[in-house]
């Protein structure tokens, strides 16, 4: 980061918890001087590739190299997010610019370190033998795409692709998921066998108007943008939602309802 050579512990340690949210154990900062690099760290690192980190980074005199140790995709998301935290703290991001583009490679399914189970790199469920948009997502190049303005999803939820509209490559994605024949039937019978009776194929992209509308206006919310926004409590403040129910209407559905107990 340029000019941030000065930074205070305290400064460093708040950059290091905004890394931390990306799953970073730590953050490791180097100043960079007309001498060359130092850092608590410096010790651990032989001169060589202490001139070659600079060197690699584009540093000069007066700017700060943060760093990760960590997998690819902690580092990535780590210090992705400390970048944006920054150049909006430095005012580096140009508000009236707007930069659209498309991911069209992205995988459906991430490795699940607590669960221990499959991943972003998971093998192709379904290619179809043929040209064109797969029948499920597979994290091939014509499967799911997702619209994306700034570094933040905009269009859709991976969206633009065809759904899962065969019972075998749906029995596949549940072996992908670790969900055995028994759970998949308990859980998911209804769609499986509902697929047997041969859905059509259908796919679809839904634009988010209101996100963008609080983009390019440049409002902070999404309430600044919405007719009649919920509160932070969920509450209508337009309809008076949600409202108490009438006990004829709970006794119809067999609900009953009790009061806290008073501590």
């Amino acid at each position: 980061m340029p000019g941030l050579a000065e930074s205070s512990r305290s400064e460093i340690a708040a950059l290091e918890e905004v890394a931390k949210i990306g799953g970073a154990s730590g953050l490791a900062s180097f100043k960079v001087t007309e001498a060359g690099l130092t850092s608590s760290l410096g010790k651990f690192f032989r001169a060589e590739q202490l001139a070659s980190l600079r060197e690699e980074s584009g540093a000069k005199p007066g700017d700060l190299i943060l760093l990760v140790a960590d997998s690819f995709d902690v580092a990535c998301s780590s210090l992705g997010r400390l970048r944006l935290h920054l150049g909006e703290k430095l005012g580096m991001i140009d508000a009236a610019l707007h930069h659209l583009l498309w991911v069209t490679d992205f995988p459906l399914l991430e490795w699940d370190k607590e669960e221990k189970r499959v991943g972003g790199d998971a093998p192709p469920v379904h290619r179809a033998g043929r040209r064109g948009p797969p029948a499920a997502f597979d994290g091939s190049r014509e499967g799911p795409r997702q619209g994306v303005r700034h570094g933040a999803e905009r269009f859709g939820d991976r969206g633009g692709s065809i759904r899962i509209h065969r019972k075998d490559v749906q029995s596949r994605m549940f072996d992908l998921l670790n969900i055995g024949p028994e759970d998949a039937r308990v859980k998911f019978g209804f769609l499986l066998e509902a697929l047997e009776f041969g859905a059509p194929p259908h796919g679809g992209i839904a634009f988010g108007l209101d996100r963008l509308a609080m983009l390019f206006s440049g409002a902070k919310s999404l309430r600044d943008v919405i007719a009649f926004p919920k509160t932070q409590k969920a509450t209508c403040l337009m309809t008076e939602a949600p409202s108490g129910v009438d006990v004829k209407q709970l006794r119809e559905l067999s609900i009953r309802v009790t009061a806290p107990e008073k501590k």
